[in-house]
């Protein structure tokens, strides 16, 4: 069993990352060769591997991006956005749409009833990690899934995160 200060933080694969950069970056180049002989086509893929290139180069800033699990849940951070879930807010992970790994909420997870519907409606489960974090999918989902049968009985004590339903009695 894992102690309580134990955590593991993972990053994105900065490999990855790169080899995206370069590839948006060439096809930057073949948009631009095509504007200068006059194809206003060239435009798209311009602009739209501009963005590609402008988005590889911010996951690679420091902390835009890390998966962070720790005994009372898991943390995932993407373009500087943090998401935040406890063990218990989550019943299973697994492989979703486009091979990303996803997860499924419990009864008592309450945020974002609309979207996990359009989410499961797609890809079969509520949510899904932005990024493989330099694992396989599949070796991130079953990782996920020891971390949070390891720790889930340690969180039974713990407060509800934001958005849980709770038992409580209210007075």
């Amino acid at each position: 069993m894992m102690n309580e200060t134990e955590e593991l933080i993972l990053q994105p694969s900065r490999k990855k990352w790169a080899g995206l950069l370069l590839f948006c970056l060439l096809l930057c180049v073949v948009g631009g060769m095509m504007i200068r002989e006059g194809k206003t086509a060239g435009w798209f893929p311009l602009v739209a591997f501009g963005i590609g290139a402008v988005v590889s180069v911010i996951v690679m800033l420091p902390r835009a991006g890390y998966l962070r699990l720790d005994r009372t849940g898991f943390t995932f951070c993407s373009l500087y956005r943090v998401s935040r879930f406890r063990w218990s807010d989550v019943t299973e992970f697994g492989l979703g749409f486009n091979k990303l790994v996803s997860f499924n909420f419990s009864p008592c997870y309450t945020k974002h009833q609309r979207m996990r519907e359009v989410n499961r409606a797609i890809g079969g489960f509520d949510a899904a990690l932005p990024d493989s974090y330099g694992m396989k999918p599949e070796d991130l989902a079953v990782l996920m899934m020891e971390w949070m049968a390891s720790n889930q009985a340690s969180e039974a004590t713990s407060e509800p995160a934001p958005g849980a339903a709770s038992s409580a009695p209210q007075g």
